[in-house]
């Protein structure tokens, strides 16, 4: 499914609900105190729309919407659990936004690290090459970890990723 087809599709589920406005708000508050299940998943559905708004203000090429709208969705039922006084929706919209935020940073960092990791591979690559051009036999584990300034195990473990890499 497209992302613009899935964004279409979410917005016209929520077309049907209708948002939580601070009254209503805050009686669901009190009724959750009570233990009021029902009212906390009315809190969380009429506040779903708010997790659309964050989502619309986040680039859609480092995560999709859809992705955002995720860990906005989890996010909102956390606020709603861990809600004791204050601005309810300042809560929610603080609490969507730094699960966004993460996302974002996970998904940033998530790229960084395979980013180095192809890196060392194809370091790898170039070594064991130069390492048989130059040594007329294939090099010992010894001889790639000294060169490239790593531990054995560490070849090791790179040189199975390469290999299971090439496998798919």
């Amino acid at each position: 499914m497209s992302e613009l087809n899935f964004f279409k599709m979410y917005e016209e589920e929520l077309e049907g609900i209708v948002p939580c406005d601070f009254h209503e708000t805050n009686q669901l508050l009190e009724r959750i105190k009570g233990g009021d299940l029902l009212a906390k998943n009315r809190l969380i559905e009429g506040y779903l729309d708010r997790v659309i708004e964050a989502a619309k203000g986040y680039p859609a090429d480092e995560l999709s919407f859809a992705e955002l709208v995720a860990e906005g969705n989890v996010a909102l039922a956390m606020a709603v659990e861990t809600f004791e006084s204050g601005d309810f929706e300042s809560h929610v919209l603080e609490r969507i936004h730094e699960a966004m935020k993460w996302a974002l940073e996970e998904e940033t960092m998530s790229d960084q690290t395979a980013k180095r990791l192809a890196d060392k591979i194809n370091a790898l690559n170039e070594i064991t090459t130069k390492l048989a051009e130059d040594l007329g036999r294939e090099a010992t584990l010894e001889e790639i970890s000294k060169i490239m300034n790593m531990e054995e195990e560490e070849v090791k473990a790179l040189m199975k990723l390469a290999l299971d890499a090439m496998a798919q």
